[in-house]
C-alpha cells in the first residue's frame, strides 16, 4: 500500500463503516497517495483531515464540515472538482464559491490551478466578495463553472495577471472576451451559450473571432456551442479565424439555417475542407445544427440544418483523406462516424458509423 497514489471512496448510506476513521488515517499517512475521489450521498461526514499529501481532490456529496477542513488543512491542493448540494431537497439554500476557502487561516491562499465547481451549495459568487477571492486564484490555469460570476472577476483576473490556460463557461460577456483577448496562450475554449441573440450577442460574438486570432498559435480545443441560432453560430468571420489555428485538436460548433442554406461558399463546406486541409492534428469535429432555432415555432428549420449537415458530412466518405492522421471522429446531430486508416501507404481506410440518434419519423 505503500506506493498507492489514487484512492476512490463511494458512500450511498447514512452511516460510515466502524473502521473507516481508523482505515482514513492510516491511508492519510501514505507518502505517496496524492489523488482523492469522493462520491459521498449519505448524511455521515467522511473524514477527510486525516489526509496530508492530497494535491487533487474530487468531491461528490452533501455540504459537508469535513470538506471544508480537509481544505484548510491542505492549502497546497492544486485541482479541486467539488460538486455540492444542500442537505436537504426542500432546502432552498444556495453557498457561495468562496466558501470552498473560508478555513484557510488569515493571510493564508489557495494555490489551486484546477478549478471546476458546481451544485446547489457553489452557485453563487457576489461582487463584494471577489477582491478577497482573486487572491486564491493567483495561481489558476482551468477554470470549468456553469455559474454565473460576476464580470468583476474577469476585470480581476485581468487586473492581477492571472492568465486561464483552460475555460469552459456558458455565458460569454464583454468582459470575459476582453479579459481573453488580453492575453495569449489559451488552450482550451468552450462556451455554451444558453440565451437567445440579443442586441449585446450580436456585439460580443464579433469580439469572438479576435480571441480565438490572438490564441491562434496556442489552440488546441475550441467549443462554440449556442442553444440558439443566431450571432454565435459557425460564420465565416468564426472560420477565417479558426483557419488561424493550426495545432486544433478538438472543435465543436453549431450551424443554424442561414449559414447552411447558401449554397455557394457554405459555411459548412469551408470547414470540412479545413479539416482536410488546415487542421493537421483535428481529430475531433463537431458540426450539430443549434436545439433550437430562434423565432420558429416548429422544429422544421432544425431537422433541415441538421439533415443538410449530415449529406455534407456523408461526402467525406469520397474525399481523400490524409494518410498522416491518425484517427478521425466526426459528428452531427444524427450520427458519429469514425474513420480509421488501414494502409497509410495506400491510403485505404474505413469509413464507419459509431453512434446513431433517432430523430422520429420524417411524416411526425
Amino acid at each position: 500500500m505503500v506506493s498507492l497514489k489514487s484512492l476512490f471512496w463511494n458512500s450511498s448510506k447514512n452511516s460510515g463503516p466502524k473502521y473507516a476513521k481508523l482505515m482514513f488515517e492510516r491511508f492519510g499517512n501514505l507518502p505517496l497517495l496524492s489523488r482523492l475521489m469522493i462520491n459521498r450521498y449519505g448524511h455521515w461526514d467522511i473524514p477527510l483531515s486525516p489526509f496530508r499529501h492530497i494535491r487533487h481532490i474530487s468531491y461528490r456529496g452533501q455540504r459537508s464540515n469535513e470538506l471544508i477542513t480537509f481544505l484548510g488543512c491542505n492549502p497546497d491542493i492544486e485541482s479541486i472538482d467539488a460538486y455540492v448540494w444542500s442537505q436537504s431537497i426542500d432546502n432552498d439554500q444556495s453557498g457561495s464559491i468562496s466558501w470552498l476557502f473560508s478555513s484557510l487561516p488569515t493571510g493564508t491562499y489557495s494555490t489551486v490551478k484546477t478549478l471546476k465547481i458546481g451544485g446547489q451549495m457553489l452557485c453563487e459568487l457576489y461582487p463584494y466578495e471577489i477582491p478577497k477571492f482573486i487572491p486564491h486564484l493567483r495561481h489558476l490555469e482551468s477554470l470549468t463553472t456553469l455559474i454565473n460570476v460576476p464580470d468583476v472577476l474577469w476585470d480581476g483576473l485581468q487586473e492581477y495577471g492571472i492568465c486561464l490556460v483552460s475555460l469552459s463557461y456558458h455565458m460569454p460577456t464583454l468582459a470575459l472576451l476582453s479579459y481573453l483577448s488580453s492575453y495569449t496562450g489559451l488552450r482550451e475554449l468552450s462556451l455554451n451559450i444558453l440565451v437567445g441573440p440579443t442586441t449585446d450577442n450580436l456585439h460580443i460574438a464579433s469580439l469572438l473571432p479576435i480571441v480565438i486570432s490572438s490564441n491562434s498559435s496556442s489552440l488546441t480545443t475550441v467549443h462554440i456551442e449556442p442553444r440558439y441560432s443566431g450571432a454565435w453560430c459557425l460564420d465565416h468571420p468564426m472560420l477565417d479565424a479558426l483557419a488561424l489555428c493550426r495545432g486544433l485538436k478538438s472543435l465543436h460548433v453549431c450551424a443554424d439555417e442561414t449559414r447552411v442554406r447558401v449554397e455557394e461558399n457554405n459555411a459548412i463546406d469551408r470547414i470540412l475542407q479545413a479539416f482536410m486541409s488546415s487542421w493537421p492534428n483535428l481529430w475531433d469535429l463537431q458540426i450539430n445544427a443549434v436545439s433550437r432555432s430562434y423565432g420558429y415555432d416548429a422544429d422544421d428549420p432544425v431537422r433541415t440544418t441538421a439533415s443538410q449537415i449530415h449529406r455534407r458530412i456523408l461526402a467525406l466518405h469520397f474525399a481523400p483523406l490524409p494518410p498522416e492522421r491518425p484517427r478521425l471522429h466526426v459528428s452531427s446531430n444524427f450520427a458519429t462516424y469514425a474513420v480509421k486508416i488501414h494502409d497509410r501507404k495506400n491510403n485505404i481506410y474505413t469509413f464507419e458509423m459509431q453512434d446513431l440518434d433517432y430523430h422520429g419519423d420524417k411524416e411526425s
